[in-house]
């Protein structure tokens, strides 16, 4: 996954902000799940899923 990152402020808080991310309504489409819980580490810009995207049956 290639994009930008950012480090902003919010209520006094560091957040990392990624942009230009190939996901969504774009080319390549990239699948990013909704409600899987994620772990986003700004420091080495890796974005890791903790958890699978899909259920088994």
């Amino acid at each position: 996954m290639c994009g930008t990152w950012y480090s902003t402020s919010w209520a006094g808080r560091d957040i990392p902000v990624l942009a230009q991310v190939d996901f969504g309504h774009t080319s390549p489409n990239l699948p990013l799940p909704l409600g899987v819980r994620a772990h986003v580490d700004a420091d080495n810009r890796t974005l890791s899923l903790l958890e699978p995207a899909v259920a088994e049956d």
